[in-house]
């Protein structure tokens, strides 16, 4: 899935929305948080009747300052819990009517600065270490809350992306919506386990003491996974005992004891 909305917030330009850029950057200096959120119907659908495996919200390294001392820095992904707007949003607002001036213009608020009053889940979701040089595709494991959002036992407002220590040099700027490298949720997903699909054969008359050669198909989706097809054939109905040569095997003969359908 790519995102429906995607913004970064900045402590140095508090009341400025960044929702149009085609970079979201994450840095020290000024706090640059990165927002972004996915279509909660869309999750719904892409993992219909089946089972989520893992859930990776993965972001494209467009520009690296290369600063993140020598062995790299963490960088976290916090499960958003307010609402907010692409538009709107700014570091002391989810959705700031007025986004170019200089003043909060929105009712209520949010407080990005005091941790306990995060619009965001204080204890991250998953974290990466961000690298000197390293570009191209970065991911998180938010498989956890996404099969809190599938559940409803929590509220999809996305997710932010922040520096864990942002005291520290690091700047990086990830592809947002607007560019060739949008943010991505990707899902794996197990679909259920169905039964086999079977065929005996065609219908077929023999003149006893005929043998029948019959031609057994069948087919799996592979679930639980690992799994192999086991055979075995049995007699349904009819007079007598019909006696197959080698009942485990698709393909196998039968004799029978007495004429009969």
């Amino acid at each position: 899935l790519t995102a429906i909305s995607d913004a970064d917030v900045r402590s140095g330009s508090p009341n400025q929305n960044q929702g149009n850029r085609m970079w979201l950057q994450a840095q020290s200096s000024g706090n640059n948080r990165v927002l972004v959120q996915f279509d909660g119907a869309a999750m719904l659908a892409t993992v219909g009747s089946g089972t989520l495996q893992t859930a990776k919200l993965r972001l494209y390294v467009m520009s690296n300052a290369n600063n993140w001392g020598s062995s790299g820095r963490v960088v976290n992904v916090h499960r958003m819990t307010q609402t907010w707007t692409e538009q709107g949003t700014t570091w002391n607002c989810p959705n700031d009517t007025n986004p170019f001036n200089s003043q909060s213009d929105c009712t209520p608020g949010w407080n990005m600065s005091n941790s306990s009053q995060w619009p965001f889940a204080a204890a991250a979701t998953h974290s990466i270490v961000q690298q000197n040089n390293q570009t191209g595709w970065v991911e998180w494991n938010v498989t956890s809350d996404v099969a809190q959002i599938l559940s409803n036992s929590a509220t999809n407002y996305g997710w932010l992306i922040r520096k864990d220590n942002e005291g520290q040099a690091g700047q990086v700027e990830y592809g947002s919506r607007e560019s060739l490298y949008k943010p991505e949720l990707s899902l794996t997903v197990q679909g259920n386990n169905q039964a086999p699909q079977v065929s005996a054969g065609v219908d077929q008359t023999i003149t006893l003491p005929s043998t029948a050669s019959l031609v057994g198909a069948a087919s799996d989706d592979g679930l639980p996974a690992g799994s192999v097809l086991a055979y075995m054939w049995s007699q349904v109905s009819g007079p007598g005992t019909a006696s197959f040569n080698t009942p485990s095997s698709a393909e196998t003969t039968v004799t029978f004891s007495l004429p009969g359908t």
